[in-house]
């Protein structure tokens, strides 16, 4: 079974540790968000937020826990912007 690295799925998002471990996530805190969409400013806010509001779904919860690390990694969508060198408009 495949597990995102770093994170249990029933633990709380612990993420000093994501950010030292995984030395890209903290450069999403430079790379802007559309503000006509996303108010809260940058990437790792907003993938943040994605994942707060994703652990509280009652839908997730019932999830297998494969399932679980497949829809949280999805909860980084955005890190792409990283790559392209996204500049809003």
């Amino acid at each position: 079974m495949w597990k995102f690295p770093y994170y249990g799925i029933h633990q709380e998002v612990n993420w000093d540790v994501l950010e030292r471990k995984l030395p890209w996530l903290n450069e999403l805190k430079d790379v802007p968000q559309e503000p006509e969409w996303h108010q809260e400013g940058n990437v790792f806010i907003h993938t943040q937020m994605v994942i707060s509001a994703l652990l509280e779904l009652p839908e997730f919860v019932q999830l297998s826990e494969q399932e679980k690390h497949i829809v949280f990694t999805c909860s980084f969508h955005d890190i792409e912007k990283k790559v392209n060198n996204y500049s809003p408009r």
